[in-house]
């Protein structure tokens, strides 16, 4: 039905990639995300780092439908001539290569067309090989990426997604019900969209969005600042922090996003941490004067260094956050204190600092051109008069609200987490300057932290964790633990305020699996009882789940798509979808290994060799790669479906006549019918002989029919191996009859060649199976086995 009404039409346009959608009004319009729900993916692993961003743009592609997906390269300098990109389909485990469909400049597009009925299936990207015009070959593993997930499903279930308000869906009157929704993708990796009853409307549209987006972020690239700033050498504050003088464009805009919007970040948190002054430009310092600590001294960059490292430590617990440690030693960036340093950053020209003041400015600019959404300068204070406790310094209010109401909310949380160590409240506050105003004529930031980072778009803050020269202060400041907890603090106030977890463990489900829901339940953006909530579902709801996350807070959760976006839900309100099985019978066509629980990460109980039969007592439906759930010694387990099959025969018992006798390798269970699921009498030892009456055979094998210790019952022929004799020397006899030699003992066994009656044979000795023996013979230089009962000797 689709398929019909669906055009795929791609244009380039310089360095634009437009994808131009038709499709009938009533149909869920495609929303730009990525395989794992973002808005935005950008390559943060090593061997994906040449990519600019990814684009899928169904991450559940209900069928029938055309799949695109768009690789941009970071390098705009890279043209593309060819690509493959490579899926692995967890179907059949086989690999598929896709050509690609378009190139333009340093951006590639590759489309694939799913039938109505196709396989359900998911689809994990795993490689990206390509040519550029100069000849150039490259290939980028994307499994590398420990980030992000690039895969897709494709399921035949209609959706039950309904668009949100970010999503384009509307009806037309004058096309049979068909809009087109045009995605254009412009060099600087904007992605723009424009929906129309008229085809060319929205191209137009989309390019010329595309084009002005291009054009504004050249502008921006392209201003210059005439931005002069002084240092006043008489701040109260430890010298912490220089006055500025400004002299700026009043033609340009400093009006900046709030933070956890640095361009730079691409949509993940980044913190970072500066720890104040250095060995070359040191901060106050204090000897305790009496007690059991007397002549200690105290240094601030010796107190901040070790902050800042501590930190770092514990920021790094949490996922979604990148951190960033400016001074993670004692050194100065810019040591030379007559070295001028000029800087650059968001389209702003810094110029005309020397000393400390340079040291700062280098720092702020290399952390925001890092992609830093916060930055937080670490100090120790000094009043001279004995005063204790903390206090934390934000930006005004005056300009940049966004940035005040960040900063503001960042510093009470972290001014909350040292009040608990014992420190006295002492605020968070602010400081303006007497003469300095803001681009909106409001009075500007004293503090150099505060102001150049508004000034970048960015909260920063001045946490003044203690006075070194507090009589209370002074004496915890000569304890590393107490030290090492300031630190902890600050990193414990931005989580909060962020809301970010601590994570025990992270997975991926490939393929995907699917979860019922056992009670209305909420989906939530972050794994957390207190995330945000992006849908409600109701009891007996089945969702596909791409992973999973485990947290010391709230347990753990399910990872899992909602109009596009990724959320959790908690495994308190699901279960794995499960089938209940009567008893299948099945056996294994390979070594498996049997788990605890479903998953590839859980406790392993024991290894079933290729062959051995298994008894399965229901299915959980995962997509594509199902768990059965079995018994193995007694105990439940779980292995992977794609290794066993189910038994499809209904198996007669065929005699040996007579008897014959083997040796049974590896303990087994002697059951008292030919399936695990009877009644167990006992256990046959590894090395025991055991007398074989007969077989009832399967699809994947063999049970015996045994007598041991005189107890009849049934057991696995594998590692069966029946009782050799040789003749030493060897003997000669002539066939009664004309027989086929077998590869090994048993009549239906692979032939190796056929032996004419009254041939001579070599004999090298015999199976003893009671009476219906088997010679191993050689016959013309074939060596193999036949009935003792045709051979004379």
């Amino acid at each position: 039905m689709r398929n019909k009404n669906l055009a795929k039409v791609v244009t380039s346009l310089m360095a634009v990639i437009l994808i131009v959608v038709l499709t009938l009004s009533t149909v869920h319009m495609p929303t730009i995300v990525l395989a794992d729900g973002n808005k935005v993916v950008s390559a943060e692993d090593k061997s994906v780092k040449t990519l600019k961003y990814v684009y899928i743009e169904e991450l559940e592609l209900h069928t029938p439908a055309t799949q695109n997906i768009v690789f941009s390269f970071a390098d705009e300098n890279i043209k593309i001539k060819s690509a493959d990109l490579e899926l692995l389909s967890n179907a059949d485990g086989k690999t598929v290569t896709l050509k690609s469909t378009k190139t333009s400049g340093s951006t590639v597009l590759f489309s694939k067309d799913f039938e109505e009925g196709s396989i359900e299936n998911y689809y994990e990207l795993t490689s990206l090989s390509y040519e550029t015009f100069g000849g150039n070959r490259g290939e980028i593993n994307l499994l590398e990426d420990k980030e992000n997930i690039y895969s897709f499903t494709v399921t035949n279930q209609k959706s039950d997604i309904t668009p949100t308000s970010g999503e384009v869906k509307k009806e037309d009157s004058n096309s049979d019900g068909v809009t087109a929704t045009a995605y254009a993708m412009s060099a600087d990796g904007q992605l723009v969209s424009n929906t129309s009853d008229n085809v060319n409307e929205a191209i137009s549209d989309s390019l010329d969005e595309a084009n002005i987006q291009t054009t504004k972020a050249s502008e921006n690239n392209e201003v210059s600042k005439s931005t002069r700033l002084s240092a006043n050498e008489n701040s109260t504050l430890g010298n912490h922090e220089d006055n500025l003088e400004l002299n700026e464009d009043e033609n340009y805009d400093y009006t900046q996003s709030s933070a956890v919007d640095n361009p730079k970040s691409k949509g993940k948190l980044v913190v970072a941490f500066r720890a104040g002054h250095s060995d070359t430009y040191v901060g106050a310092s204090y000897t305790i004067k009496s007690g059991a600590k007397k002549g200690t001294v105290i240094r601030e960059e010796v107190l901040t260094l070790k902050v800042a490292n501590a930190a770092v430590a514990e920021l790094k617990k949490y996922s979604g956050v990148t951190v960033l440690n400016m001074r993670p030693n004692a050194k100065s960036p810019i040591p030379n204190k007559s070295t001028k340093y000029t800087g650059k950053a968001n389209g702003i020209n810094f110029d005309t600092r020397y000393g400390e003041s340079a040291d700062r400015l280098k720092l702020m600019i290399d952390a925001y051109n890092q992609g830093a959404d916060v930055y937080v300068d670490l100090h120790f204070n000094a009043s001279g008069v004995g005063a204790n406790g903390a206090e934390i310094y934000v930006p005004n209010k005056n300009y940049n609200s966004a940035v005040y109401k960040d900063g503001n909310n960042v510093a009470n949380d972290i001014l909350d987490e040292l009040v608990k160590l014992g420190l006295s409240d002492r605020g968070v506050k602010e400081r303006n300057s007497s003469s300095t105003e803001y681009p909106n004529k409001s009075t500007a930031d004293y503090y150099d932290t505060n102001y150049t980072c508004k000034r970048l778009g960015i909260p920063g803050l001045i946490v003044e964790h203690a006075f070194v020269d507090g009589s209370k202060d002074s004496v915890n400041l000569t304890n590393e633990s107490f030290i090492k907890s300031l630190g902890v603090a600050d990193a414990k106030g931005i989580a909060k305020t962020y809301g970010l977890r601590k994570v025990t463990k992270v997975g991926t489900y490939t393929p995907g699996r699917y979860i019922d829901v056992t009670r209305s339940a909420s989906i939530r953006k972050s794994y957390s009882s207190t995330g945000i909530v992006l849908k409600t579902v109701t009891k007996g709801t089945r969702i596909l789940s791409g992973g999973y996350a485990q947290t010391p807070e709230d347990g753990n959760w399910y990872k899992v798509l909602v109009n596009g976006q990724t959320g959790y839900l908690s495994t308190k309100d699901v279960t794995l979808s499960y089938a209940d099985f009567s008893g299948k019978f099945a056996g294994t066509t390979r070594d498996v290994v049997v788990r605890s629980a479903v998953g590839t990460n859980q406790k392993i109980l024991g290894t079933i060799k290729k062959g051995s039969p298994v008894y399965v007592y229901g299915q959980y439906r995962t997509d594509g790669w199902d768990w059965y759930k079995i018994k193995l010694n007694g105990k439940v387990g779980y292995v992977s479906r794609q290794y066993i099959q189910l038994n499809t025969q209904n198996p007669k018992w065929a005699n040996y006549a007579p008897d014959r006798y083997a040796i049974n390798y590896g303990s087994k269970i002697l059951y008292s019918a030919a399936n695990t699921t009877s009644t167990e009498l006992g256990t046959i030892p590894n090395g025991a002989t055991i007398r074989v009456n007969g077989y009832k055979g399967f699809s994947f094998g063999k049970m015996f029919g045994v007598t041991y210790n005189g107890k009849t019952g049934y057991i696995s022929s594998i590692d069966v191996k029946w009782i050799f004799k040789s003749y030493n020397p060897d003997k000669y006899g002539k066939t009664t009859k004309s027989l086929v030699i077998r590869k090994t003992v048993g009549d239906n066994n692979p032939k190796v060649t056929t032996v004419p009656k009254g041939k001579r044979v070599r004999i090298y000795g015999y199976y003893d199976v009671a009476g219906a023996n088997w010679y191993k013979i050689n016959y013309n230089g074939k060596i193999g086995y036949v009935s003792r009962l045709y051979v004379k000797i």
